[in-house]
């Protein structure tokens, strides 16, 4: 990924940005008394995920994901100034359920490194498929088969597009990869915003 200290230069080449889904983390101002965060909306984006007011885990860690990982990769395929693919990890590994598919968890079915135990080959048919759209991307910038190209078949995964009309992206499990709308949009949305406030307000 491409870093800089001017925004204006975000995003000079290909990105595949993504998240897992969820991710646990403490707790955010969007469950303390701050009435003007998120441009006054604070409440509107708790009732966003259901059970917040009352400490849910799961509520807890959706926010949080959305908070700290999942709008900002939004936001890098937004802002890219050249092409974006975005995707969702959602195979949960071992560990309680409200915990999802922790942060990270796709590196192994990226690198061909062992995938956690339990395992099954619907999982070694998902990293197949990731590892080929990784290794597309690296070969041509595009995570699809070249056009006349395709060896195995592949799910199509659309480019990003910021525009009117929901924005895809592509949802990786073991029970099926397939593109879909960008998850909790309006949380993003909400997200953005209190980042722009965030940034508005950091000294010159």
């Amino acid at each position: 990924m491409y870093y800089s200290d001017n925004p204006a230069e975000y995003i000079l080449t290909p990105e595949v940005i993504g998240w897992t889904h969820p991710h646990p983390l403490p707790d955010h101002p969007a469950a303390g008394p701050q009435p003007r965060a998120y441009g006054g909306r604070r409440m509107e984006l708790a009732a966003m995920y259901p059970g917040l007011a009352i400490g849910r885990r799961e509520a807890m860690a959706m926010l949080m994901a959305d908070s700290l990982f999942n709008h900002k990769a939004r936001w890098y395929a937004q802002h890219a100034r050249s092409p974006a693919w975005l995707y969702s990890f959602n195979r949960q590994q071992p560990g309680p359920p409200w915990l999802g598919a922790l942060h990270g968890a796709e590196q192994a079915f990226v690198l061909g490194e062992p995938i956690p135990e339990p395992s099954c080959a619907a999982d070694e048919a998902l990293a197949e498929t990731i590892q080929v759209f990784w290794t597309n991307f690296a070969k041509t910038g595009d995570p699809n088969w070249p056009r006349g190209e395709q060896v195995t078949e592949l799910p199509t995964w659309p480019q990003y597009q910021h525009r009117p009309g929901p924005a895809r992206m592509m949802a990786l499990d073991h029970t099926v990869c397939c593109a879909t709308p960008v998850v909790r949009a309006a949380a993003l949305d909400l997200h953005d915003l209190f980042l722009h406030e965030a940034c508005s307000n950091l000294p010159e």
